[in-house]
């Protein structure tokens, strides 16, 4: 839904995805003059399809919940080659120490996800040492969790 409202307004929208039916899903979400472009990837892999100081801005909301601790530093500095210097870069978290599980029971499975969560200070010192500088911070509650958000912007 962000990807169309930021295509929305006039911006060229590239949303990746590790998942294909997520894609599809958000390929379906609304029909614009404009539309986003959707590409099936995993973040760990962005400087591989993309190009140093290839775009001006961007938003992880929500996409870094999934990723291992020990792979968010090289996740930070993918994304801080790929922003231009000056560039914002927006990333939202779960809060907490250590990881939580969440098990649904589907029709032919069980289906688990992992959420590694995050304190404050411990996501700072790693954007630091990516190379950015922040800008902005929010904590604050939303349905049953805390988030974190952060607005980061790069240094070069």
């Amino acid at each position: 839904q962000y990807a169309y409202e930021f295509a929305k307004l006039g911006f060229e929208v590239i949303g990746i995805d590790y998942s294909q039916a997520m894609l599809e899903k958000a390929k379906n979400l609304r029909k614009t003059e404009h539309p986003p472009s959707f590409l099936l990837m995993d973040i760990k892999d962005l400087n591989k399809h993309f190009r140093q100081n290839s775009f001006d801005a961007a938003w992880a909301n929500y996409s870094l919940i999934h990723l291992p601790k020990n792979k968010m530093l090289d996740v930070l500095k993918s994304i801080h080659a790929i922003v231009t210097s000056g560039g914002v870069v927006h990333i939202n978290l779960r809060k907490g120490t250590g990881t939580h599980v969440l098990q649904d029971q589907r029709p032919s499975k069980l289906y688990s996800r992992e959420f590694f969560l995050w304190e404050r200070d411990e996501f700072e010192t790693l954007a630091t040492k990516a190379g950015f500088h922040i800008i902005e911070f929010r904590d604050r509650q939303h349905r049953n969790w805390r988030w974190i958000s952060f607005i980061l912007r790069v240094r070069k």
